[in-house]
């Protein structure tokens, strides 16, 4: 059996962060998903997701231009995060 290295995979990720256009501004998103993040978005609390991945600034705007449904797309898109 293979063993899946998390070290490896985070020490590829880390200082990294993500950049996202999205309605004609640019979003800098942590390189690493924070477990929080994904308790907000499983609960439908996509401002509050929105808040932890682009602070409390940009979080509100950045939501406002995401749904439910994209908000998941970004996270697998980003983060390799489904489900």
């Amino acid at each position: 059996m293979a063993v899946l290295d998390l070290d490896a995979r985070r020490a590829e990720s880390v200082g990294v962060p993500h950049e996202v256009r999205l309605g004609g501004r640019v979003f800098t998103l942590p390189a690493v998903c924070p477990m929080v993040a994904l308790e907000y978005l499983a609960a439908g609390r996509v401002l509050d997701m929105c808040a932890v991945l682009a602070g409390d600034d940009d979080g509100p705007e950045l939501a406002r231009h995401l749904g439910l449904d994209e908000a998941e797309v970004v996270l697998a898109d980003l983060y390799g995060i489904t489900g």
